[in-house]
């Protein structure tokens, strides 16, 4: 990827924070901070070339019409006003390009690798080829150690972001929080008998719990420095590294090898057949359950069309895992409504409840026709979709949740659960 390539790839990944097809309110200031590059003349006309290749479109305020107006010129005065900006259907397929072609050249390499824990032979090789980046939530009395860990964050690759460093002198301090949680992957707590309790850092916290439920942030990690009793609910259930009861330098490594994704475990060895393994074997057939099922959610692409518009039919697969033939049983599916083709209730399909967003839908064994063999795949509910340009511009859909549950008589309900964007291919 080219230096230019690789300023436009980091404009798209700050305009797209906001959400897909969102727009992403800002100034000139906090984008040049974002996407770390400072050379204000040239970050403008990369701006003017996006907008000019029908990649991005941008919007400014108008005191006059009381509102965000289209922008339509290659004004560089524009730039220096608050806007708005947003990535168009054509520049995310241009983007996304970028990214395979970047994955596909680029060796993945950690920097100062030697700190990290070295990979044995066979073991997998860390999956993460850009920078990631890093919020490091504490309290202030914290301040000599997260400088510290912050700082062999950063050494080793990680753009961690610490507010020493980053919240300068008449600067908004809720502003700069904020533009921070909105650029990390990856949120980082420090938890200290000082800390534990501030609403401060409750309040980060919180946001960084709503920013990994949305897919923003991949990973909370509660980092230790010194009892400080029980955890907040929110980091009950999440695995904390303890800096307090081992050498900094091994927790320090804990900490990178969750962030790089380094797969530490020992090489897998080849099967030892024998009596060994045929009674792991048998011990499993005696525990199996006489009622049990396994759900999968796929699709099937029926047609592309002229490539504005996509038709698919949903994969909802039942597969008898248990040792019981499954005579009598019902299936629901949660789908969103906006893209169904067609009347599924022609087929004798129930629709049995609906929202604005979505259809609920339920089958039983009359209506799906046969029994559930063990051991046999039966695909249920066949739904004909679609997606258009439109519906994949606006991205609402994409995020809507298609839902699929499965019960008998005997047997707990079994439930899968995709966003839609994983059942399309536009």
């Amino acid at each position: 990827m080219t230096p230019s390539e690789e300023l436009e790839s980091r404009i798209f990944r700050f305009a797209e924070s906001a959400g897909k097809a969102n727009w992403r309110a800002t100034n000139l200031p906090l984008l040049s901070n974002a996407v770390q590059f400072h050379e204000d003349a040239v970050l403008v006309d990369a701006l003017i070339d996006l907008h000019a290749r029908a990649f991005m479109e941008f919007r400014q305020w108008s005191n006059e019409r009381n509102g965000w107006v289209q922008y339509a010129a290659g004004s560089r005065r524009y730039f220096y006003r608050e806007f708005q900006m947003r990535v168009r259907f054509s520049g995310r397929k241009y983007f996304e390009r970028l990214e395979i072609q970047s994955k596909e050249s680029a060796r993945p390499v950690l920097p100062q690798r030697s700190a990290l824990p070295a990979a044995e032979e066979g073991a997998a090789p860390p999956t993460r080829t850009r920078t990631p980046t890093a919020f490091v939530s504490h309290a202030t009395q914290d301040h000599p150690f997260v400088e510290k860990f912050a700082a062999d964050l950063r050494a080793h690759g990680v753009d961690a972001w610490f507010s020493k460093w980053e919240i300068k002198p008449g600067d908004s301090i809720r502003a700069k929080i904020e533009e921070g949680l909105e650029g990390c992957e990856y949120f980082i707590v420090v938890l200290s008998k000082s800390s534990i309790g501030r609403p401060w850092v409750q309040t980060e916290l919180d946001a960084a719990t709503v920013r990994k439920l949305n897919g923003n942030v991949r990973k909370i990690i509660p980092v230790k420095i010194e009892d400080c009793g029980d955890l907040p609910p929110t980091l009950a259930s999440l695995c904390w590294e303890d800096f307090s009861n081992q050498p900094y330098e091994a927790a320090l490594n804990r900490v990178l090898t969750s962030i790089f994704e380094v797969d530490v475990r020992p090489p897998l060895g080849k099967p030892q057949i024998g009596a060994a393994v045929a009674e792991i074997a048998s011990q499993e057939r005696r525990l199996q359950l006489p009622k049990d099922v396994e759900l999968r959610l796929d699709f099937k692409t029926v047609s592309r069309g002229d490539g504005n518009r996509h038709h698919y039919r949903l994969k909802l697969v039942a597969t008898n895992t248990g040792t019981e033939r499954l005579t009598d049983y019902w299936a629901e599916l949660q789908f969103p409504k906006t893209v169904l083709l067609g009347d599924p209730t022609i087929s004798g399909i129930i629709k049995f409840r609906e929202t604005l967003t979505h259809v609920f839908l339920r089958a039983d064994r009359q209506v799906i026709g046969v029994d559930l063999y063990p051991g046999d795949p039966v695909e249920i509910m066949p739904v004909e979709y679609y997606m258009d340009h439109n519906l994949y511009h606006d991205g609402r859909v994409l995020s809507a949740p298609v839902i699929a549950r499965f019960g008998a008589p005997g047997m707990g309900i079994r439930q899968a659960e995709k966003p839609f964007r994983d059942l399309q291919q536009f």
